[in-house]
């Protein structure tokens, strides 16, 4: 009986190091998380006088620390069934109930140890689990009698886990129980066969479920594609959180202005004459496409040539400083020939009355986000 202990302990020993882990589950981070709750009723019968049958209930608690081991306790008590004759006179009984423990125990399920974790609770579940406890019996020869024992158990678990959650289950409960251990001797005359019964539920776990859920484990290059598209992230916040606080600093500035008052008098002037017409088309960032919104200068360059058969349009495309100089020169490529495009395509003008080329980083304007801009100038 004795190796037998140091076997079990030996096994609880290694399984306990297991419930490191926990780490690689989600839903099982917090105190509060794979707990469950049953209520069982049984019957107890001590080995050494199998006629003696003895109502039991049970109470317990356990939480896993991973999908194969959990830590467990009880409370179990005897109810009293009246006076039992010799040969056993100790069992006459003088109280509502002849005996109560308190149990803790570990706990191994086999079905996630031995088959693997898929997820989620199997239907069926066996489980092993075995502990220490304190008993107080008041079931004695002399009705102020009673004695304090420390208890061995060893019993299985067979768990039939119900509902597509598997919530709530069913459990079968048989265990021997050793009590009045002297110098941590197991005594089979102080051994108890129990067998109960009942229902078991199992808390939601911060994942959301009532199981542990493993994550979805990336790869290196995810990982790393993933990092990248964070960092190009952070680089465009702090980049516009540049400009608002540009921004924040000229309105700062124009509202401790002092008023001016302008004297000097004002002739207006045309600047585009014929043989000097400019026409916007402005882009989005990172951009080549003509907007919606950008298609009436288009249209409006379009119009004039087919009013004016001998004028022609030269288009330069310019990118904002952003980005490398190759992308910017490539950026400004597609941004003149877009515009090219839109009028030979939509408003049928011949390709030889259209020239069209990419200027690169543009510096016509002071704010950068102006120069992502195709430039169209009407020539006689």
């Amino acid at each position: 009986m004795k190796k037998f202990i140091v076997a079990i302990a030996a096994v609880m020993v290694a399984f306990s190091a297991q419930a490191q882990d926990q780490k690689n589950y989600t839903g099982s981070s917090s105190f509060w998380d794979n707990w469950s709750v049953s209520l069982q009723a049984g019957t107890t019968e001590y080995l050494t006088n199998m006629s003696v049958f003895t109502p039991t209930i049970v109470v317990g608690a356990d939480k896993y620390l991973n999908p194969w081991f959990g830590l467990g306790a009880d409370f179990r008590t005897q109810i009293a069934t009246g006076s039992v004759d010799a040969p056993l006179p100790r069992y006459n009984t003088y109280t509502v109930f002849d005996a109560v423990a308190l149990n803790g125990y570990a706990k191994f399920n086999m079905a996630n140890l031995i088959l693997g974790y898929k997820g989620q609770r199997r239907m069926f579940e066996p489980v092993i689990y075995t502990g220490l406890g304190w008993a107080r019996n008041t079931a004695s020869g002399t009705a102020q009698g009673h004695n304090d024992n420390m208890t061995f158990t060893a019993g299985a678990e067979f768990n039939f886990n119900l509902g597509k959650k598997r919530a709530w289950g069913i459990v079968v409960n048989p265990a021997v129980v050793w009590d009045g251990m002297s110098d941590f001797k197991l005594n089979k005359n102080n051994a108890a066969f129990e067998i109960t019964a009942g229902v078991v539920y199992h808390f939601k776990t911060s994942n959301g479920t009532h199981d542990f859920v493993k994550p979805t484990l990336r790869n290196q290059a995810e990982i790393d594609a993933l990092n990248a598209k964070l960092s190009e992230a952070r680089a465009e916040q702090e980049a516009s959180l540049s400009k608002i606080d540009a921004l924040n600093k000229q309105v700062t500035a124009l509202k401790n202005q002092a008023p001016k008052v302008v004297t000097n008098t004002v002739t207006n002037t045309v600047t585009n004459t014929r043989d000097n017409m400019e026409c916007y088309v402005y882009f989005n960032q990172g951009k080549s496409e003509v907007s919606a919104s950008q298609m009436p200068n288009v249209e409006r360059i379009a119009t004039f040539l087919k009013n004016h058969a001998d004028a022609t349009v030269s288009i330069k495309g310019y990118a904002s400083p952003e980005g490398s100089l190759e992308v910017n020169q490539r950026l400004a490529n597609k941004r003149a020939e877009s515009v090219k495009k839109a009028l030979i395509s939509k408003y049928g003008i011949k390709e030889s009355r259209i020239k069209a080329e990419g200027q690169g980083v543009g510096d016509s304007f002071s704010e950068p986000d102006w120069n992502r801009v195709s430039i169209c100038t009407i020539m006689q």
